[in-house]
């Protein structure tokens, strides 16, 4: 039996993320006692933002929920019963849990019970949800076995409440990838996680959820990014020998540009995982039977975790121009890696930017004579050839990969781009064709053929082929380009419209721009250029609320698109909705940290919006980036850096 488990609701005062997590919690480890499926639900809704994505979390009620409501989810789903509920928390601490289960057809809950619990009581209220959830689903909760501890991991109530509070942010996070609503504030959280922490140290679950709550925000940038520091110091003080906020404080570092502290915090993580290890091998000399067998598992877990922390370490000291170090540490991940090596991809990267592509071959040789049949490693192999200068080697490299791979499609796809750039554009399309229809719904392959065919001059195809691109399930950004290439072949007059419309915005005749743009929305709504220059005609001659709406458009067409964002940003600017364009920038950051329109415009909203050290902190990033570029100097004077 499927069984689904919604998200409990929140009663009047009642905490909402408690609710949510509860039901999350108790799910999860129903299912581990009784082996059945039981499944957490998620409900978020998804709305757009001044042209954003956000996923907002979705409370149904502060009661129990409606009938209807059920019958909708079975309606939509393949699940045989539903359980819900209703979290009712009183001002004493104290509080009661009512839970139903339904089943498909059904009417009227077809059991039913509450749990009242006095203030510190909550495990009752827990441990009676997880014996709920196992007897609908047709198993039982064992009495040996499952105290408190064993239970929940710790036997503390308070903390444990504590915890679940917190925890709702790090699933929210991950879950909606960043894209939270604008008001959302996970400082609360974090508070309530290190709350957890200081209740019961010896309990591993707050630690971890701090560590990811502060990842998280450092991934989305999110939040204080000093508080996060704060609390991140803090754990690496109390504890000295885990890995997991250091490697944590270097991110943050990393973000920031600060790149010297982020290789002192890596290679402090780097460290206490080394010690870690050193210490668990010696403990196994001493074991065996079982006790043995799960301490080879942890060490397992450990050697795994290590070989990441030194590729971090590694690539952050190429960043810092440190490329003896970081080869050094990159040649040590690799050495722990179990095949195929990822880090491999890594070093390979580091020795071609140093002018050492020479070296790159014997890299790849290694993981061919560990993995022959693996076609992937042999067409790295085979490319790194080329890429050396070795190009009848790496061609019959690839001949030979195309006769020992066990997949030979990965090689032909890779091979055909070598050829088509060397100009053998028939055998080139003979081997994309056999990977098309092995995979003819994979855009990327797609848009490489594509791609050949117009340089083989036979652009009178590539429609056809952008049209397959269309029809596949694409992401918007793909879309958008694509649909743009199509546009550029078949509506070449009215493409040639936008350029010129360009041309006269740019050179100072916005008005005309605009006037002749208006005459061409119609015809070229689904083209992204269009509204690209459109919204910066717009607000050259401060129409910004009409500008705001076209950079909507664009980036609800290409949510990736650079331009978009700063043309959004000034048109909000000029409506003097400065942080609006502030929290607009912000997310694009988080989705494309590496785009240099998306930092300067980003810097200047945060300087707007009297952030100055944040603004100030970008730009000395962005100076360093690109070397003090002569043609952003006025942002750097703007930016006081």
């Amino acid at each position: 039996m499927q069984i689904a488990v919604l998200p409990l609701n929140a009663g009047p005062e009642s905490r909402a993320t408690l609710a949510r997590q509860l039901s999350h919690f108790a799910s999860e480890l129903a299912r581990g006692i009784t082996g059945n499926e039981i499944h957490a639900v998620n409900l978020m809704a998804q709305y757009q933002d001044g042209g954003v994505t956000r996923f907002a979390q979705a409370n149904p009620s502060e009661t129990l929920n409606e009938t209807e409501l059920i019958s909708q989810f079975f309606a939509n789903s393949p699940m045989e019963a539903i359980v819900d509920g209703l979290l009712v928390e009183s001002s004493e601490g104290g509080g009661s849990l009512s839970v139903r289960s339904w089943e498909k057809g059904s009417s009227e809950p077809v059991g039913s019970t509450e749990f009242t619990y006095l203030p510190g009581g909550f495990f009752s209220a827990a441990r009676g949800m997880v014996e709920f959830l196992a007897k609908v689903s047709g198993g039982s909760v064992p009495q040996e076995g499952t105290d408190d501890v064993t239970l929940f991991g710790t036997e503390n109530p308070a903390a444990f409440v504590e915890f679940l509070v917190g925890f709702d942010a790090v699933q929210y996070v991950e879950r909606s990838q960043g894209a939270v609503a604008s008001e959302f504030d996970p400082m609360p959280a974090l508070a309530s996680l290190m709350s957890a922490y200081e209740k019961d140290p010896d309990w591993e679950a707050p630690y971890m959820g701090a560590v990811r709550l502060c990842r998280v925000c450092i991934q989305h940038r999110l939040g204080d990014a000093n508080v996060v520091r704060e609390n991140l110091q803090k754990l690496a003080e109390n504890e000295p020998d885990d890995p997991r906020a250091p490697f944590a404080l270097g991110e943050l570092a990393s973000v920031v540009g600060d790149l010297n502290q982020a290789v002192d915090q890596f290679e402090k993580s780097a460290t206490a995982l080394g010690k870690r290890i050193q210490s668990q091998e010696q403990e196994l000399e001493s074991l065996s039977g079982a006790e043995r067998a799960e301490a080879e598992d942890a060490l397992r877990a450990m050697r795994a975790d290590q070989s990441p922390i030194l590729a971090r370490l590694g690539m952050t000291q190429a960043q810092m121009g440190m490329p003896a170090n970081a080869e050094r540490n990159l040649a040590k991940a690799i050495e722990i890696e179990p095949e195929p090596k990822p880090s491999t991809e890594l070093l390979a990267t580091l020795l071609e930017s140093s002018g050492r592509a020479h070296e790159v071959p014997p890299l790849w040789k290694a993981r061919v004579d560990a993995n022959p049949g693996a076609g992937g490693v042999h067409a790295r192999y085979a490319l790194s050839l080329v890429a050396a200068g070795k190009d009848a080697e790496g061609l019959r490299e690839f001949d030979l990969a195309l006769e020992r791979a066990e997949d030979p499609l990965e090689v032909k796809r890779a091979y055909a781009s070598v050829l088509a750039r060397k100009g053998e554009f028939d055998r080139a399309m003979d081997m994309f064709e056999d990977c098309i229809d092995a995979n003819p719904a994979d855009p990327n392959l797609l848009l490489e053929y594509a791609n050949t065919l117009q340089a083989a001059e036979r652009q009178f195809e590539v429609p056809k082929v952008l049209r397959d691109v269309l029809a596949c399930n694409i992401d918007p950004n793909t879309r958008a380009q694509t649909q743009a290439w199509l546009l550029e072949i078949e509506q070449p007059k009215r493409v040639e419209a936008v350029k010129n419309a360009a041309d006269k915005a740019q050179a100072g005749d916005a008005q005309a721009a605009v006037t002749e743009l208006r005459g061409l929305k119609n015809w070229l709504a689904d083209y992204w250029k269009f509204w690209a220059v459109f919204a910066n005609a717009l607000n050259q001659i401060g129409a910004h609320d009409e500008a705001e709406d076209a950079g909507v458009r664009l980036l609800n067409m290409f949510p990736n698109c650079e331009p978009a964002f700063g043309e959004l940003a000034t048109a909000l600017s000029g409506q003097d909705r400065h942080e609006e364009a502030y929290n607009l920038l912000r997310n694009a950051m988080s989705t494309m940290p590496g785009s240099l329109p998306v930092a300067v415009n980003f810097a200047l909203a945060a300087k707007r919006t009297g952030r100055l050290e944040e603004a100030q902190n970008i730009g000395r990033q962005i100076k360093q980036a690109t070397e003090d570029a002569e043609g952003l100097r006025a942002v750097f004077q703007e930016l006081g850096v």
